[in-house]
């Protein structure tokens, strides 16, 4: 079980592109660690993740919020030893955009219909990071960092005025976690 915060926000090289700047959101769930050795591991998780990304136009600041259930199944490489366990994980991590994207401009919320919302509601990201779990009897209490960079254009171009290959989302987040060693039981 692990429950964290999101630095996210969105690149893209259009011409045009407001700068953009970090938004703070929650990230968490639960995930399973197959081990195939002592050292190497497959590990899928199931995460709540808040995305999105902030701007300023003219003295308007406005943040974009995007919800999504999202699934990394990384390769996990455990350091050997006793005691203190460093670990480095990879892999891909398939988003999937829960309701419609959330717009506030000056803090009020700016509404539409799931019909005008632009944004796919797949998202492909690759998943680099690393942790460190700190035994308790069995199970062991952890920290973890982690970049996601995204790899797919997030944008749906309705009408033609934006390329929108290049708006991608890219997320630092770092996570407690909790982890309950089956395999002792």
């Amino acid at each position: 079980v692990k429950a964290g915060i999101n630095l996210a926000d969105q690149s893209s090289d259009a011409d045009g592109a407001p700068e953009t700047s970090m938004k703070i959101g929650a990230i968490g769930g639960v995930g399973f660690t197959a081990g195939l050795s002592d050292m190497f591991g497959i590990r899928a998780e199931m995460l709540f993740s808040q995305k999105g990304t902030k701007w300023t136009t003219n003295e308007v600041e406005s943040e974009l919020s995007l919800n999504y259930i999202e699934i990394p199944i990384t390769a996990v490489l455990t350091l050997p030893g006793a005691g203190v366990k460093p670990h480095f994980f990879a892999g891909p991590a398939f988003g999937f955009k829960m309701g419609d994207s959330k717009v506030s401009v000056d803090g009020k919320e700016v509404t539409g219909s799931l019909a005008d919302d632009p944004y796919q509601t797949m998202d492909i990201g690759l998943v680099i990071g690393a942790g460190i779990n700190f035994p308790m009897g069995a199970n062991a209490l952890g920290i973890d960092a982690r970049y996601n960079l995204g790899l797919t254009g997030i944008m749906d171009d309705k009408d033609g005025t934006i390329n929108v290959a290049t708006v991608k989302n890219n997320v630092i987040s770092i996570m407690l976690s909790y982890t309950l060693n089956l395999s002792q039981r």
